[in-house]
C-alpha cells in the first residue's frame, strides 16, 4: 500500500505540475498581453496621437481580449476528461454482445450448475469459480456464504444473468441463462446488492419503478418491512425528496428504501448481495425477517459475511477460493467441523471480544444509561 501511494502522489504531482505550467504560461500571456496594451494606451495618449475616449476604451478592451484565451485552458482540461471519458465509454460499446432469444420459462423457477466454471478476461487465469454443482428451487430461503474472494458474488452476478458463462452450465428449468433475454431477467430476477442506488425523485416514484401500480399503502407496507417507515414519516412520508445519488438521505436509509422497493416488485427470484452491509442491527434484523417472509412464495438467495443471517435458511452452500467445499443447513454444517464451522467459531469469537471492549467503553456505558432512561 504505502508502494502505490507513493506512485500515485508522483503521478498526482506530475498531472498539477503540468497543469500549473500550462495555466502559468496561459495567465503570463493574458495578464501580460492586457498590461502591454494598457501601456501601449498610455503611452499613446500621453504622446497626443489618441484622445481620452480612445485610451479608456483600449484600457478596458485590454483585459476583455485576452478572457477567451483563459477560458480556451479551461475547456482544454475540460476536453481531455471528456475524451478519457469517451474512451472508456467506446471500450464497453465494443464489447460484443451475445445474441438472447429464450423468454424466461414458465412455472416455479429451479437453479441448477452441473459443474459450473467461470474465470474473469483480466484475472490472469484464475477461475473464480470451479466444477460448482448445486440445484436451488423455489420457494426457499438459500445462504451463500465465505470468506471475501471465494466467488459469492460472481455467482450471484451469474444466477441474475448480469455475467456470461458460454458453457451452458447454469440453468433455469433446463434453460440455460445466458439464452434468456436480458430484460426477461431483470423482470423476474431482483438483486440488492451493497451498491444500491436511487433515483432522483420522491420515494413514491422510486417504488412505482418497481410496481407502476402500487397503491400508497401497498408502498407503505413494504417501507414498514424494510425498517424505514418511521424515518421517512418524520419527513414527507411517500413525498420525500430523494436527491441525485440519495444524498438526502443517509446510506441506511438509502439500503433500506432500495430493499423495500425490492419486495414491492414481488420478482419470483429475489437476490441479496451484501444487502445489510450498511445498515444497523436493528434495521438489519427487520430486513432479514422480511426476507424470510418473502421465501415463502418466492426463492430467496442471500449472500451474507454475517453468519446469524443465514441460521434459519432452508440451505447453505459454502464457498471457498471458488468452489462449493460444504452445504446444508446451519445446524449441521456446524457439527462437521469444517469451514463453515471455523467461520462461525471466528465470528463468534471477534463478536465476544467486541462486547468485552464495549463493556469496558465509558461512551458505551453512558450510552446504555441513556437508552435505559428513555425507556
Amino acid at each position: 500500500m504505502n508502494e502505490e501511494a507513493e506512485n500515485f502522489r508522483k503521478v498526482t504531482m506530475r498531472v498539477l505540475i503540468m497543469q500549473l505550467n500550462s495555466i502559468s504560461v496561459m495567465d503570463l500571456v493574458a495578464y501580460g498581453g492586457a498590461a502591454a496594451g494598457i501601456l501601449s494606451a498610455l503611452f499613446s495618449y500621453r504622446s497626443g496621437n489618441i484622445n481620452l475616449f480612445q485610451t479608456l476604451s483600449i484600457v478596458l478592451l485590454s483585459a476583455e481580449f485576452f478572457l477567451p484565451m483563459r477560458l480556451l485552458g479551461s475547456y482544454f482540461h475540460v476536453s481531455l476528461n471528456g475524451s478519457a471519458a469517451a474512451d472508456r465509454m467506446f471500450k464497453i460499446f465494443d464489447v460484443p454482445v451475445k445474441e438472447r432469444h429464450e423468454t424466461f420459462p414458465q412455472g416455479t423457477p429451479i437453479f441448477k450448475a452441473d459443474y459450473l466454471n467461470f474465470a474473469y478476461e483480466d484475472g490472469e487465469g484464475k477461475q473464480a469459480l470451479r466444477d460448482v454443482n448445486f440445484e436451488l428451487a423455489s420457494p426457499g430461503f438459500v445462504g451463500i456464504c465465505g470468506e471475501s474472494g471465494s466467488g459469492k458474488s460472481t455467482l450471484a452476478n451469474l444466477l441474475s444473468g448480469k455475467l456470461d458463462e458460454s458453457s451452458k452450465a447454469l440453468t433455469i428449468n433446463n434453460i440455460p441463462i445466458e439464452s434468456i433475454v436480458s430484460g426477461e431477467l431483470s423482470d423476474h430476477i431482483t438483486v440488492l446488492s451493497f451498491e444500491s442506488a436511487l433515483f432522483s425523485g420522491t420515494i413514491r416514484e422510486n417504488l412505482q419503478a418497481a410496481k407502476a401500480s402500487a397503491t400508497d399503502e401497498e408502498m407503505i407496507q413494504a417501507l414498514k418491512q424494510a425498517g424505514v417507515w418511521k424515518d421517512l414519516e418524520k419527513m414527507n412520508g411517500l413525498d420525500t425528496h430523494v436527491s441525485e445519488q440519495a444524498a438526502s438521505l443517509s446510506g441506511g436509509q438509502r439500503q433500506r428504501v432500495s430493499f423495500a422497493r425490492a419486495l414491492l416488485k414481488n420478482a419470483p427470484v429475489l437476490i441479496l448481495d451484501e444487502a445489510t452491509s450498511a445498515v444497523d442491527s436493528q434495521a438489519e434484523h427487520l430486513m432479514m425477517k422480511a426476507a424470510h417472509e418473502a421465501s415463502k412464495d418466492r426463492l430467496v438467495i442471500c449472500i451474507s459475511h454475517r453468519l446469524a443471517n443465514l441460521d434459519q435458511a432452508d440451505e447453505i452452500l459454502v464457498l471457498k477460493e471458488g468452489e462449493l467445499v460444504e452445504r446444508g443447513k446451519a445446524a449441521d454444517l456446524k457439527k462437521q467441523d469444517g469451514e463453515y464451522a471455523r467461520m462461525a467459531a471466528r465470528q463468534a469469537e471477534l463478536e465476544a471480544y467486541s462486547a468485552a471492549m464495549d463493556q469496558n467503553d465509558p461512551a458505551v456505558e453512558n450510552r446504555k444509561e441513556n437508552q435505559d432512561e428513555i425507556r
